[in-house]
């Protein structure tokens, strides 16, 4: 019983995932040929920075709680943690610049 509500569960999170990710990166397509690299200053860069980290720790209390409660095994906590920290040194990499999507297929 548990473990068919913890599968609904996992469908339902995946679904919606699937729904807002399609979403996002049609989104993603369509601003992408309005996103123009600009030299930003320091504080701007810093800024930016800032606001990056505050995102990707609140993700990562997400993530923990998911972990609490069972939505996300334990063995792949450190792996999406890891992502979102290499995510964040690619922005740091780019300037801050918004990362390019990627063409697949």
């Amino acid at each position: 019983m548990i473990r068919r509500t913890w599968k609904k569960g996992i469908g339902a999170l995946l679904a919606v995932c699937l729904l807002f990710g399609a979403a996002g990166y049609a989104e993603a397509n369509e601003m992408h040929g309005e996103v123009r690299n600009v030299e930003l200053t320091e504080e701007q860069k810093e800024a930016l920075a800032d606001l990056h980290k505050d995102i990707i720790e609140k993700k990562k209390v997400l993530i923990d709680k998911y972990v609490e409660y069972g939505m996300i095994p334990e063995d792949k906590q450190e792996k999406i943690k890891a992502h979102l920290d290499d995510r964040y040194n690619r922005l740091l990499e780019n300037n801050f610049q918004p990362l390019r999507v990627r063409k697949h297929g």
